[in-house]
């Protein structure tokens, strides 16, 4: 029996999300986390608009339903703006595990308003996958030796990302269900950046791209990314339940672990390479199931 399609969105997902995570420290420190949201989301609007072009003929359209998809995604940029603050200044492991978390607000929000029913070994693989999660990113050195929740921990920030984030993964089914993937993915992003220009203009800070060639490839690449976490999570919430594919793209820290050891040569410890397995042993299990 071969993968499901929406298995395969919702791993590409979690490729894409991964990729952008081991990189959007950089220029988030550089920048500034407002101005690299922004102009990220400027890159991304344009790769997604490309992209719904392309695919014009498989999207509908619905003036109620953009304006929806446009009110998503300026929520979205919030708790986006919340976890840029929060890698920023904290532990990177400690305050993704956190805001990844929202996937648990994310499955019982399906489960209750759009009547998803997960099998018990759905719902056995969802628990591995978030055990893993949190063995890959945390040190619990780190957390016994830090502030938890003062702001130089990055812990408050996180914290505030997750009813958010997860209400907009949420909701993100409702109009996904009748523009399409295409179409409402870059509804989605035009809202982020829309709203992240809004908020720096207020405070007036620099909405200029870096001339700096090295901070503007980690924009450009963290663009690229992002468009693919976005496209890919709508694909696959269009045809597959949105619990299943939360969980497969939030497995994305793993990702991140990966890169650092073949592009930084970081060692991986044996709780991460127990955490991968676990992780990886959760896709499997949710695929077969």
């Amino acid at each position: 029996m071969g993968i499901p399609s929406g298995i395969i969105f919702g791993l590409l997902s979690m490729l894409g999300y991964g990729l952008a995570n081991a990189i959007s420290k950089v220029p988030a420190r550089e920048v500034g986390s407002e101005r690299s949201v922004f102009l990220r989301g400027i890159l991304v609007s344009l790769i997604l608009f490309v992209v719904f072009l392309v695919f014009i003929g498989e999207s509908k359209f619905s003036a109620g339903y953009i304006l929806v998809a446009l009110l998503i995604g300026i929520l979205g940029y919030f708790p986006l703006l919340f976890y840029y603050k929060a890698v920023t200044c904290g532990n990177v492991g400690i305050v993704t595990t956190i805001a990844n978390s929202s996937l648990v607000v994310t499955i019982l929000l399906s489960v209750f308003f759009f009547n998803e029913i997960l099998s018990s070994m759905q719902i056995l693989s969802i628990i591995i996958i978030l055990f893993g999660i949190t063995l890959i990113s945390i040190n619990f050195r780190n957390i016994r030796g830090s502030d938890f929740f003062k702001k130089s921990s990055g812990v408050p920030f996180a914290l505030l990302a997750i009813p958010l984030w997860g209400l907009v993964y949420f909701l993100a089914k409702l109009p996904i269900a009748h523009l399409g993937p295409y179409l409402s993915a870059f509804v989605f992003e035009f809202g982020v950046m829309a709203a992240s220009f809004v908020h720096l203009k207020h405070i007036k800070a620099e909405t200029s791209f870096p001339k700096a060639g090295k901070h503007m490839a980690y924009i450009v690449l963290l663009a690229i990314f992002i468009a693919a976490g976005t496209l890919f999570y709508n694909l696959g919430i269009n045809i597959a339940d949105v619990s299943i594919i939360i969980a497969i793209t939030y497995s994305n820290p793993f990702i991140a672990v990966l890169y650092g050891k073949f592009i930084y040569k970081e060692k991986i410890k044996p709780l991460q390479y127990l955490a991968i397995l676990m992780i990886i042993s959760g896709i499997v299990l949710v695929s077969l199931s």
